[in-house]
């Protein structure tokens, strides 16, 4: 059963193009990951059983995982304060388009990486609560990406989303005030769940080695 993976981008992490969290937003952040872990995985049951696999009980949310914890079929978003994108893009002399300032999914040849920046969920949510909401609908966003990466039929998974996603949490712009209380919408349900099964590798570079430990 696919997983949906969050990874909070750390101080401690050994590789993080910059991002940094205060102690007072790192608490912030938290606080909203248990809502918006709830969020999303009422979102991956709804698409689950959309796409009729069985187990939509099952769905599930899991937060800082190491490389190797994310499966084929899963899904990992970064949550950080600066584009591991970019960063990855520069450092290995790729060209990056698409995205926006809230959120960002690059389909490398090494993986597909997908970001949502955390001065974004901070700008748009005034609470604990629509924080939340504002990081389940962002990280859906790049997921609905994310399981286009690799689509030989797909020219541009950015416009592809945009133009096919049923508008909504999928189109481009996201109102805020769709962001802080909107959730998906039965056809960003149904465009999702055709896809939820795809094996798309996700870029691990930023997790824990389970191999080496850090």
């Amino acid at each position: 059963m696919p997983t949906i993976w969050l990874k909070t981008i750390q101080a401690t992490d050994l590789t993080k193009a910059n991002s940094s969290l205060s102690a007072d937003d790192l608490q912030l952040l938290q606080h909203a990951l248990v809502l918006g872990a709830k969020v999303l995985k009422g979102y991956l049951g709804q698409i689950i059983a959309a796409a009729r696999l069985g187990g939509s009980n099952l769905a599930e949310v899991k937060l800082d995982p190491t490389d190797s914890q994310v499966g084929s079929s899963d899904m990992l978003v970064y949550i950080t304060t600066s584009s591991l994108a970019r960063d990855f893009a520069a450092r290995n002399n790729y060209t990056l388009s698409g995205g926006s300032p809230d959120g960002i999914t690059a389909p490398f040849p090494e993986g597909a990486l997908s970001e949502i920046f955390f001065p974004s969920i901070k700008r748009y949510g005034s609470d604990d609560t629509h924080r939340g909401t504002v990081l389940a609908n962002l990280a859906i966003h790049e997921i609905a990406h994310n399981k286009c990466c690799g689509d030989p039929s797909i020219a541009n998974q950015n416009d592809y989303v945009h133009q096919n996603g049923g508008g909504g949490l999928l189109g481009l712009p996201i109102m805020p005030a769709l962001l802080r209380g909107g959730s998906l919408n039965a056809a960003n349900i149904s465009f999702i769940a055709s896809r939820i099964g795809n094996a798309v590798p996700q870029l691990k570079s930023y997790l824990v080695s389970s191999q080496l430990g850090f």
